[in-house]
């Protein structure tokens, strides 16, 4: 989206229509600005207390773009949202090093990236086991193993 005020339309409305349907907010950012610390925090506030938020990683920023903004970023989150918020990033990473460095912010509970899909498209096999090196595997499949060899610990 790229605006933080049709997001909140959005859940507001996804809300009023569907009571009993739970539905994790976005902290959309500008694209102009996407590492603003204020849009954060007023995003942040006006969700109020959730047990899970998505932050959206605009600009295919790289994590060394984002810097510390991140951690300050989840700080801010855990400030309105609640200390125990599960806070996961929307496209983290755009290469496989790029997802690895989004992994060593401790702040963030969860990521995922288009890198794995993009790159089981391409053929590229990260994985060693039988099913990845199997032609007829899907790329699906061997995207799910991508994202597995990324996140292990």
């Amino acid at each position: 989206f790229g605006n933080p005020r049709d997001t909140w339309d959005y859940w507001q409305r996804w809300h009023e229509q569907y009571m009993d349907v739970s539905v994790a907010p976005v902290i959309q950012l500008w694209s102009q600005r996407p590492r603003d610390l204020l849009t954060v925090r007023q995003e942040a506030r006006r969700y109020g207390s959730q047990p899970i938020v998505c932050l959206s990683n605009p600009a295919k920023m790289t994590a060394a773009l984002w810097g510390t903004r991140l951690t300050t970023a989840c700080s801010l989150i855990r400030q309105a949202c609640g200390a125990s918020t599960h806070i996961h990033l929307l496209g983290a990473g755009w290469s496989p090093t790029d997802v690895l460095l989004y992994r060593q912010c401790t702040d963030l509970s969860s990521l995922d990236s288009i890198t794995y899909y993009l790159a089981a498209q391409r053929g590229e096999r990260w994985c060693s086991c039988a099913s990845c090196h199997d032609t007829a595997t899907p790329w699906s499949t061997v995207a799910l193993h991508h994202a597995r060899v990324l996140l292990r610990p």
